[in-house]
């Protein structure tokens, strides 16, 4: 990659969502300036995220666990699959809806196309179509809804529905993106995920994991779950301000929803030893020998989740990673 690699903006679309859901996805039109705002800014978030694709692994069970970036390539002979991972609307109606996508100004991820509601409809996520030398990609970026009442650079956008319905002229501030969410590939059909707990996020794929997180922090609550090949007790997780932090955070739901009693067999004293390795005291974990339990609360818990999964002790130790 070089100066001759040449990136340019041929498509925008912005996706919403309603209740939790995708809902419409609208085509932008762009105006020069609009146009230019987003070409620079993404010109060399591009390139900068391509760059690491040779170095990217394939998806794998434990991805969503230590947030590793990664690629996917979906089995088209096995449509199956793209329902377990909860990708199969977003390759419906996204991915592999190109030329819809081109020719309409508006595609409904639910049954009827409701009319646009700029109090309960929001901005999602951002879709690009990008011509990069001969290359044809999409890039997909989450939009930070806190930065919509932030002094950011947006871009102004109309939400209008088709003629079968009303028509509404609706102008509205989305921040553009400083970071690439995850790129699809036309030319060898992969997708490439940067930051995979804000891809789920983006996607909602995240509140299905809530759902199994908040089961297995009642198991851990219950004694069915402990930690370490001693099988020691955790204590703290029934508080609600615990149990609260840990269901809003993506990275933390995915780690407790993919526990399961499997992943940790490290020695309590080797987790124990992790802890000298954080230098912040309020996340370390407490351990009370005498009666075999961890406490855990709501400055440690992030430690928590991430020591309960062998592989992210190993990593720990060994200095490939710094911070919980």
């Amino acid at each position: 990659m070089g100066d001759k690699d040449v990136t340019t903006v041929v498509n925008t679309w912005i996706v919403t969502s309603k209740n939790n859901k995708l809902h419409n996805l609208y085509k932008v039109l762009l105006d020069n300036e609009g146009r230019e705002s987003i070409q620079a800014l993404l010109s060399q978030n591009v390139e900068d995220s391509l760059q690491s694709n040779d170095i990217l692994t394939e998806r794998s069970p434990k991805s969503l666990i230590e947030g590793d970036p990664y690629f996917y390539k979906t089995d088209r002979n096995n449509p199956e699959s793209l329902k377990a991972l909860g990708l199969e609307e977003f390759y419906t109606k996204v991915v592999d809806n190109y030329e819809a996508l081109r020719t309409s100004d508006v595609i409904t991820f639910r049954k009827n196309l409701q009319e646009y509601n700029a109090d309960s409809e929001r901005p999602r996520f951002y879709i690009f179509e990008i011509k990069r030398n001969d290359e044809q990609l999409f890039a997909y970026a989450q939009i930070d809804s806190k930065a919509l009442v932030r002094k950011r650079k947006l871009l102004e956008w109309n939400a209008s529905l088709n003629k079968s319905s009303a028509v509404i002229d609706i102008t509205e501030g989305v921040p553009l993106p400083s970071n690439i969410t995850a790129i699809f590939e036309a030319t060898s059909d992969k997708l490439y995920v940067y930051t995979p707990f804000s891809f789920e996020k983006m996607l909602f794929i995240h509140e299905a994991a809530k759902l199994k997180a908040n089961e297995n922090i009642q198991k851990f609550i219950r004694g069915e779950f402990t930690i370490g090949n001693e099988g020691y007790n955790i204590k703290g997780l029934d508080q609600t301000v615990v149990s609260s932090k840990i269901l809003k955070s993506s990275r933390s739901i995915n780690r407790i929803a993919k526990y399961t009693a499997s992943e940790s067999l490290e020695s309590v004293r080797t987790i124990e030893n992790v802890m000298t390795l954080l230098p912040n005291e309020n996340d370390k974990l407490q351990f009370n020998h005498t009666e075999s339990i961890v406490v855990v609360n709501q400055d440690n818990y992030k430690t928590f989740v991430a020591v309960i999964h062998d592989s992210i002790v190993k990593r720990l130790i060994s200095g490939e990673v710094q911070i919980i």
